[in-house]
């Protein structure tokens, strides 16, 4: 999830009203103050608190999506995407950065197989699922160890879903998005990028 607003977050609020509401509840939104100045590029919810990553290592948390506190991440790297998965939140960054932790004011370094800057993370059928520029995929069953997974592509991916038995993972294409990669097990992939899902002034390989 991208939040372009430098120094607001925006909460959807749920309706308190005391009568019956004719609204969904994501019709209406809060402005509220980050307290930082830097960008945020992802944000997720996990153990009752959410976690809110951003540039220069900034990773905001709060317990009601109002009020948010800073908490320090140990690193300076632009942090871009946060997953909560099997008790723990997990961050990608640049220079093949990953960050865990148990409880979101306790971060740790991970070691990474890249590099690469590293821009998405997705939990896909019991596997952590991380993609990153130049084809980057890396996977992990217990979030301390990860493998390199071959995508068969250089592009850069971006972010991954999981359902109906099947994973796919998406990113950017020669100079239009369009990279659309298919996986059953999350090793092996089957590259479904335009032309062949019908993507108009994509660039061949």
């Amino acid at each position: 999830m991208n939040l372009s607003s430098k120094l607001l977050l925006k909460i959807a609020l749920p309706c308190v009203l005391s009568f019956q509401c004719m609204a969904d509840s994501l019709d209406f939104w809060t402005n509220r103050a980050s307290g930082v100045t830097q960008n945020l590029s992802g944000i997720a919810y996990g153990e009752h608190e959410y976690v809110c990553v951003g540039q220069a290592g900034t990773i905001l948390t709060s317990t009601n999506g109002s009020d948010w506190r800073i908490v320090p991440s140990g690193v300076t790297n632009d942090l871009n995407a946060v997953a909560f998965a099997k008790g723990h939140f997990y961050v990608v960054g640049t220079a093949g950065l990953i960050l865990r932790a148990s409880e979101s004011n306790n971060w740790q370094a991970h070691i990474s197989p890249t590099t690469n800057r590293l821009n998405g993370i997705s939990f896909c059928d019991s596997i952590l699922l991380v993609l990153g520029d130049k084809g980057d995929l890396l996977t992990s069953s217990d979030g301390l160890t990860w493998i390199p997974q071959n995508s068969g592509t250089s592009r850069n991916l971006q972010g991954a879903a999981f359902g109906s038995g099947f994973t796919l993972a998406v990113g950017r294409g020669n100079s239009n998005p369009g990279t659309l990669l298919v996986s059953t097990d999350t090793t092996n992939w089957l590259d479904r990028s335009s032309p062949n899902i019908g993507v108009s002034n994509y660039p061949s390989r």
